[in-house]
């Protein structure tokens, strides 16, 4: 081996050296970075904790039932029978079990504010009328929702949803389009339209606890609650209709006996015009008592 070579390996030894020295040093200055940002987490509260003190540990509060809308995995009661099931697959032709179709379950929560009646007050000449509240906010029924769940698509497989709501028909509308927030869109629709039905059942719930020891007063609805009826016996008659997404009132008809049955279109403008109409119906009705 000549001089040259002998130089060569001294160099490539040195360089290596130097090298791992270099490695060693910032592998030094990362350990002592890495304590660094320990040390500033260390200060920060514990996020756990932080949890499970007060008031998240209060009972009034409850994080498994918020209102909105939340999802789970749900079992599928057919998934035994599924795997017992063989079918042919279409590209080899070979028998092989059935696969399994992966489920998504969607729920939905509603907190409704306290039920309330309305009764003449005593101490203001400006309001003539003040709320009592009769109960607590309380979550009405939830109701849910699950799918299947294929590669590119969602079908509907189970559900609450009663059937006047039409889901069938929204699914066909939503989840059958290419949009990629068809699952959201469909979702957000069928909240609306739940939030507004439990708002027209809360409104039926309030004029009849309100009026409930009169029996000349008859208040009925349909399944929908977007079809209210009040009837005061030989003095006043009212039919009310609302959408289905929305509390307000879209058309009504209301005929008052004084001393002849006549048709009230003041009234009628008034309700239509109001977004809180339940006030003005109240003390309309109040009159007759």
């Amino acid at each position: 081996m000549s001089f040259t070579d002998h130089d060569d390996q001294d160099t490539l030894t040195e360089e290596i050296s130097s090298l791992e020295s270099k490695r060693e040093t910032l592998i030094a200055k990362l350990k002592q970075l890495e304590e660094k940002q320990f040390s500033k987490k260390k200060k920060f509260p514990d996020p756990i904790k932080l949890f499970t003190q007060q008031p998240f540990q209060a009972p009034s509060l409850d994080f498994e039932r918020l209102s909105g809308i939340s999802f789970f995995i749900p079992h599928d009661p057919e998934e035994q029978s599924r795997k017992q099931l063989l079918v042919k697959n279409p590209k080899t032709f070979h028998i092989q079990s059935a696969p399994l179709i992966p489920l998504l379950g969607v729920r939905f929560d509603f907190m409704m504010h306290p039920m309330q009646t309305m009764f003449p007050s005593p101490t203001s000449d400006t309001s003539f009328y003040q709320y009592n509240p009769i109960d607590g906010n309380a979550f009405d029924a939830p109701h849910y929702i699950v799918f299947r769940v294929f590669e590119d698509a969602l079908s509907l497989y189970k559900y609450t949803i009663p059937n006047f709501f039409r889901l069938d028909a929204w699914a066909d509308d939503y989840l059958t389009s290419k949009h990629p927030d068809r699952l959201r869109l469909f979702l957000w629709r069928v909240h609306k339209l739940l939030i507004a039905h439990s708002c027209r059942k809360n409104i039926l719930s309030q004029l009849n606890n309100t009026f409930q020891q009169h029996p000349f007063i008859q208040i009925s609805a349909d399944l929908t609650y977007t079809h209210i009826e009040i009837d005061i016996h030989d003095q006043w008659k009212a039919r009310f209709f609302c959408s289905m997404d929305s509390t307000r009132i879209q058309r009504c008809q209301i005929f008052e006996c004084r001393p002849t049955w006549h048709r009230d279109y003041t009234m009628e403008v008034t309700l239509l015009s109001e977004d809180v109409w339940l006030d003005t119906l109240h003390k309309k009705i109040k009159t007759f008592l």
